[in-house]
């Protein structure tokens, strides 16, 4: 059925030439009406156009990606109709090149297609972004560690000025939001140098426009209550204060003068109201009381110095501004410069280096350069999808790129500014207002939306009538932007109530007693809500609705979406949340990287003591404690002395009585405890040491050795030396593998991989060690390496808050319910949304920053009086925070209204509320008016806030006249539905035993029931397989092992983990502590002859002299050079030195392939395929063949008995090299440095 569009879309669709503004609505087909406007641009008119004239670009991948297949599916659609359309065909065939991406990829294609242009060097890479985060990190600390040495007096009140506490933690975070600032403007250069010298006028323009708003909206709250005070029946002794008031504000507003304006507002006062038995005196005092808050508020706000305090103010603001911005100067130059040398590029850079070729600046200004007239000759059109989130930046490159200036306008813009909620990205949507307030600019409207029920449309409406208006946030939700219903094929509501819900629940104020659900658990705020969100899934299920249906959408998910996801399993729902954070709060990735921070560096306590305590090494509190006395940690933990006291001869193990000290450090030692108080030997030491004793308890001390130290019991000083152990092997290691390598031993070796794939959550623990391996990975390819700089990379992100997430382990298609934040459901619909957490306060603490910056009124700061020690605000900061409140107020509103638009069915909002019955009043309040002002938009501290008053008469109503629908439960009746479930499991469980007593076991249904519940895998021992093996491990003749299963693929060291042990220290089999694995004196004699036959230069030639320099000292001693002399002047090391000078001579090659099971072990008859991987020591090619040839060190007089061990073995290196390079393998050696000759097998 050929899809019917509407009026409005068909302009869209049709259009040709010349620029246009969409904007589309939520649920408006968008992308549907995009995709079909590029079809009829590249298919119908005199001159279609081609794929290779447009440019598109989107906001995401994931959107350029959709519009493609789109597209593509389109084409193909219509080539089905007409498959001998060449245009289709040829333009089907453009798609996979086709101008269809994201601005950074399109910029990436113009810079690597001009690069010669700006002098860059084509081999660059875009930079991770922990790494940029590090390298910004390192250069802002060089850069303020030279200033310190300068001693610069200008530098140092700079610091005095703008620093946080005790230290310049914040110097660091205010150079990069300059930075970030200054990239998010095309000319960089220009905004530092100019945001020095900003027009003070322009902020207190700002500052007294928007307070003489504020007024307006004041004075008619007043007003409102003036006029129930003149009512029959008002409070009419209020008249003469209310008057009074009135009269106060109105003189405010016609003043023309900041300074004046300030002083006046802070002689306002407010007389005390008279007493009053009016009904109506509520409503009259409570409009006045709302008034007289919010003007107590800017009054406390609201401050400046006068005469020659103001002067010094804005001089000493002007010097530490001017230090600022030279640092951010300073820090951009070495920043760039280290990229270069790099050779990477940030996102940023992506779009300024493409500034970069498409503008020249000369003495007549900057202007579009020749490369950029020439992109713009070749578009026809230019599409930007989500243009209510582009910035200044993507604007000027768009303006390069279009061939307005040749007389043809070709910008193609669509968007909603009603979801611009992307200001952290320092998106500008004042850009399409800009374009749409325009009455001159082309634009059309789509309104009708294709996605919701006309019961959410309903609500969506009535709710940002009341709430969205310009004088914040800047957007005004007029009639003509408001949602209509499109969809029409919905199934009836019959008599279901099908109305948005509010449902809040009264989970009582802060400090009172919490009371208890059926098993005895206090019922908190967050748990209350839990359960109603629970049960209003329950009865959603009841409906029909699946729970993969059903969404959960939070404003900040944060820790409140993991607690939510647990709190539903527990009431039996399947959920699982996807957010940007969590990862590094996860217990196993933690733990992991605790491993990795003592490893590089013991000496810190805190990770060593977490992992300790970990699964791993399962020491418990008590033994910590016992370790701590022991090593005489009076404070804390600090890790350097526990460490240490690890891998000395701990008090109390066989041998160690601590009597090997060296004087010198017993007198060290001796003269810090009297330091410390601690001397055993003083008084005051004496009382002390009796006080710790008292302190850990009998049990925590086994006794005292000489001079008082504690001893440990044996056990544990012998699983604290095998600790000790185990982390110098890993030490060890970290020198020598890349971090992903070196996590893939922890993992295997302490088998922590398998202890969490077998916890609760196991595989998405798993999949988060795996997305470590991954963060490991990300790591090794950008300009740092090293555990180390690995280590600095993740404490980085951590710092600034740059969580990656989870990993995601659940599709879409998993019946699941799903808990996302408002941002990751932008662009997303579901049948059933469930908004939460709107309680939530509005996170404001960005606005008390001593610093505030912004790209139009430049950078506002406090000023300290150096005599006087007093803070001023100055007034551009003033200013900055009155348009920041108001943007970010704006924002909020936008992300509710996202929120709000995802709901296809189904629109539930809920919240808990310590009060009720203050909730209500905000309802009550709002009730009867219209549009609400901005000073109670803007007095509203939660979304819930908002709601309530925007619902107003609507929640008031009974019946089913409302828009929405409110709901209000008490705990108790949560409480209460929770033990009828628990009731009701019991009732149930009680039934089925009874039942299953009534059946005869002869019975024939019983019987088939016992069948299918005693149902077995046939191919269960398939499941038991492990993955890989290594061709050593296979055995001599190839029979199956006994335990075929998991052979370990690498030597294990021991782990005293009692996690993982049934003893809870180690096996009784490793009586003498001593490494089970340990290689034997044989195997490292193996090793060192296969590094020097793997290094040897034939070509060099020198015998057996070549060694000491190939080996090291340890190695050496274990070859004899006899035995390596004679394997060179055998016929065939005259062979190796043949084949090595024509280049035939291959050595240690590795080799991966996929083969059955059975393959490797043919008795087992099990045909799953598993991976075989191994290493070949040689082969040399020759005109006949492939000779194949391994060494053995092994001992034995008997070459029969090397030809059995090892037959198989070079069997399957032959059939492996025969498959990797086509050639057969003519001949089959094992070289025995024992016998000394060459062995050749069948």
């Amino acid at each position: 059925m050929e899809r019917v569009w509407t009026e409005e879309q068909e302009r869209v669709i049709s259009h040709r030439g010349g620029n246009l503004l969409v904007a589309a609505a939520a649920g408006s087909g968008k992308t549907a009406v995009l995709v079909e406007h590029v079809i009829s641009l590249l298919t119908e008119g005199e001159k279609p156009a081609s794929l290779s004239e447009l440019l598109i670009m989107t906001f995401t991948e994931s959107a350029a990606a959709e519009m493609k297949e789109r597209i593509r599916l389109s084409l193909e659609e219509r080539l089905r109709k007409d498959p001998e359309n060449g245009r289709l065909i040829r333009e089907a065939g453009n798609l996979q090149n086709a101008n269809i991406s994201t601005i950074d990829s399109f910029c990436r294609r113009l810079i690597l297609e001009n690069y010669a242009s700006i002098d860059l060097d084509p081999s660059f890479r875009v930079g991770e972004e922990g790494e940029l985060r590090l390298l910004r990190s390192d250069l802002v600390t060089e850069l303020l560690e030279e200033h310190y040495e300068s001693c610069d007096p200008g530098y140092l009140r700079f610091l005095e000025n703008f620093t946080r506490g005790k230290d310049d933690a914040g110097i660091e975070e205010l150079i990069l939001k300059v930075y970030e600032y200054s990239e998010a403007t095309p000319w960089p250069e220009d905004y530092l140098r100019d945001a020095e010298g900003k027009d003070l006028s322009l902020s207190e323009d700002y500052l007294l426009q928007s307070l003489k708003s504020r007024m307006e909206d004041l004075l008619s709250e007043l007003e409102e209550a003036l006029s129930i005070a003149v009512e029959e029946d008002g409070p009419g002794e209020y008249l003469p204060m209310l008057e009074e008031d009135v009269r106060a504000l109105k003189k405010l507003s016609g003043i023309s003068e900041l300074p004046l304006f300030l002083s006046e507002l802070s002689e306002i006062s407010f007389s005390r109201l008279k007493a009053t038995k009016s009904p109506k005196k509520e409503a009259a005092a409570g409009l006045r009381n709302g008034v007289k808050k919010e003007l107590q508020k800017l009054q406390g706000r609201l401050f400046l110095p006068e005469g020659a305090e103001r002067e010094a103010m804005q001089e000493g603001l002007s010097e530490s501004i001017h230090v600022l911005l030279s640092l951010t100067a300073e820090f951009r130059e070495r920043f760039a410069s280290e990229k270069k040398r790099r050779k990477i590029l940030d996102f940023s850079d992506l779009e300024h280096r493409a500034l970069e070729i498409l503008y020249i600046e000369d003495e007549e200004g900057r202007r579009p350069s020749p490369a950029a007239d020439e992109y713009a000759r070749q578009f026809r059109e230019i599409l930007i999808d989500e243009y209510q989130d582009s910035n200044f930046v993507q604007e000027e490159l768009v303006k390069a790129l279009s061939a307005e200036r040749f007389g043809r306008p070709d910008v193609f813009q669509v968007g909603d500014v009603k979801q611009s909620i992307y200001s952290f990205r320092l998106a500008r949507p004042d850009l399409f207002l800009g374009k749409y307030r325009d009455s001159q600019y082309p634009k059309v409207e789509l309104s009708k939306n294709f996605r919701s029920r006309e019961e959410v449309l309903r609500s969506v409406n009535q709710l940002f009538f009341r709430l969205m208006r310009a004088e914040v946030g800047g957007v005004d939700y007029t009639e003509e932007a408001s949602l209509r219903a499109g969809r029409t094929d919905f199934p009836p509501a019959g008599e279901r109530d099908l109305r948005t819900e509010l449902l809040l629940v009264e989970s009582g104020a802060a400090g009172e007693e919490e009371e208890e659900d059926g098993e005895g658990e206090a019922l908190g705020k967050t748990e209350a809500e839990a359960r109603l969100i629970a049960g209003r899934i329950r009865s959603l299920r009841e409906e029909g609705y699946r729970y993969r249906d059903i969404v959960i959408l939070l404003r900040s998910p944060g820790a409140w979406a993991d607690e939510l996801t647990e709190l539903l399993g527990n009431a039996g729902i399947p959920a699982y949340s996807i957010s940007g954070t969590g990862f590094f709060r996860a217990v196993e990735v933690e733990i992991i990287l605790a491993f990795l921070a003592a490893i590089d560096n013991p000496r810190q306590s805190i990770p060593l003591a977490s992992l300790m305590h970990s699964p791993i090494y399962g020491f418990s509190d008590e033994e910590l404690a016992r370790i701590a006395a022991a090593g005489e940690i009076e404070r804390s933990f600090p890790g350097e002395e526990l460490y240490e006291s690890a891998g000395e001869s701990l008090p109390g193990e066989k041998g160690g009585t601590g009597e090997e000290d060296s004087a010198e450090g017993e007198s060290e030692r001796a003269a810090e405890k009297r330091r410390d108080g601690t001397d055993s030997g003083s008084a005051e030491g004496e009382k002390k040491s009796e006080e710790r004793r008292g302190e850990i308890g009998e049990e925590g001390i086994e006794g005292t050795g000489e001079e008082g130290k504690r001893i440990l019991p044996e056990e544990l000083s012998r699983k604290l030396r095998l600790f000790r152990e185990s982390l110098d092997h890993y030490r060890e290691l970290s020198r020598v593998l890349s971090i992903h390598e070196l996590l893939y031993r922890i993992y295997e070796e302490s088998g922590y991989y398998h202890y969490v794939s077998a916890m609760p959550g196991g595989r998405k623990r798993r999949a988060n060690l795996d997305q470590l391996i991954d963060s490991a990975l990300s790591f090794e390819a950008s300009s740092y390496g090293g555990l180390f700089d690995y280590i600095r990379y993740i404490e980085r992100l951590r710092k600034e808050d740059a969580d990656q997430g989870e990993a995601a382990i659940y599709s879409e298609q998993d019946d699941l319910v799903r808990i996302l934040s408002v941002h990751r459901s932008k662009g997303l619909q579901f049948p059933v949304v469930i908004l939460s957490g709107l309680n939530k306060r509005f996170n404001k603490r960005n606005l008390s920053g001593k610093v505030l910056i912004d790209p139009d009124l430049g950078i506002g700061a406090d000023y300290i009086d150096p005599e006087k020690r007093i803070r001023y605000p100055s007034l551009q900061r003033m200013a900055i925070r009155e348009k920041q409140e108001n943007e970010q107020l704006g924002e909020e509103l936008r992300v509710l209204y996202v929120a709000l638009t995802r709901a296809e069915q189904r629109l539930i909002m809920t919240a808990s509320v310590t009060d009720m019955e203050k909730s209500m009043k905000k309802a009550e309040e709002a009730a009867g008016r219209g549009r609400l002002s901005a000073g109670r938009i803007r007095s509203a501290s939660s979304m819930l806030d908002w709601i309530l008053m925007a619902g107003g008469d609507s929640l008031l109503r009974s019946g089913s006249s409302g828009a929405i629908r409110l709901d209000s439960f008490a705990r108790g009746e949560l409480i209460e539905s929770g033990k009828e479930l628990l009731r009701r499991s019991v009732r149930l469980s009680s039934e089925l035993a009874e039942a299953l007593s009534d059946f005869d076991p002869e019975d024939a249904e019983l019987q088939r029931l016992i069948r299918r519940f005693d149902f077995r895998y046939p191919h269960e021992d398939a499941t038991k397989l492990f993955p890989k093996y290594s061709v050593s491990e296979i055995g001599e003749s190839g029979e199956q092992p006994a335990e075929a299963v998991l052979p370990a693929p690498m030597e294990r060291p021991d782990f005293p983990s009692d996690t993982l042990r049934e003893a809870g220290v180690l096996s009784s089999e490793n009586g003498g502590g001593e490494k089970e694995n340990e290689k034997t004196p044989g195997a490292r004699r193996g090793d060192a002859y296969h590094r020097a036959l793997s290094r040897y230069d034939y070509l060099a030639g020198g015998g057996s002299g070549q060694l000491r320099a190939l080996l090291t000292e340890e190695e050496y001693a274990l070859i004899d050079p006899k035995s390596f002399q004679r394997f060179l002047d055998s016929e065939l090391g005259r062979e190796f030195r043949e084949a090595a000078e024509k280049g035939m001579l291959f050595r240690e090659q590795r080799f991966m392939k996929q083969v059955p099971f059975s393959y490797l072990f043919p008795e087992s008859g099990i045909a799953e395929p598993v991976l075989l991987q191994g290493v070949i020591d040689a082969f040399f090619l020759s005109e006949n063949g492939i000779t194949l040839v391994d060494y053995k060190t092994d001992r034995t007089k008997n070459e029969e008995q090397l030809r059995r061990r090892y037959e198989r073995q070079l069997s399957l290196y032959a059939d492996a090299l025969c498959g990797i390079s086509g050639h057969s393998v003519r001949r089959k050696l094992i070289y025995s440095f024992s016998l000394g000759r060459a062995i050749e097998l069948p």
